[in-house]
């Protein structure tokens, strides 16, 4: 089986206001036994190569926010995460996991019942983009009611 990509929310003494860590092509991270966060970048020399900067962090329960990847694209090509807000003209959902499934959520207006639609099928059918996600764009939380 292949890991899913998944990035973190951190908030501790160092980032109090909170850090998205999103590996790419030149970061990444991992979480020991000890509850530390190990973040590892590459860093590139143009006398000695490659070099790498590592980062630590204590970490709790209470200060990292896991998001993993649906494996989708949106319009722009862009990785969808758990998390991300997704906007087509004036609808916004909000990208949960949950009933087995990544699901697009908006809240009905009339009823303030949540209502959520498998994300595959939501994306299927039109030019959705990621505009935000529930921690660097809290704005956006509640915005998507209908």
């Amino acid at each position: 089986m292949i890991p899913k990509k998944t990035r973190v929310w951190v908030t501790n003494e160092s980032n109090p206001n909170g850090a998205m860590i999103n590996p790419n092509e030149d970061n990444d991270f991992a979480i020991n036994l000890m509850g530390d966060l190990i973040e590892v970048e590459r860093l590139y020399n143009d006398d000695d190569g490659l070099t790498y900067k590592m980062r630590f962090a204590r970490l709790t329960h209470d200060t990292i926010e896991m998001m993993t990847s649906t494996d989708l694209l949106d319009y722009d090509n862009n990785e969808i995460f758990e998390g991300d807000f997704l906007e087509f003209r004036d609808w916004k959902v909000e990208v949960r996991f949950m009933v087995g499934c990544y699901m697009g959520i908006y809240t009905k207006m009339a009823t303030l019942e949540e209502v959520g639609q498998p994300l595959h099928e939501v994306i299927a059918k039109n030019q959705w983009r990621i505009i935000g996600n529930v921690f660097e764009t809290p704005e956006l939380i509640g915005t998507n009611k209908y």
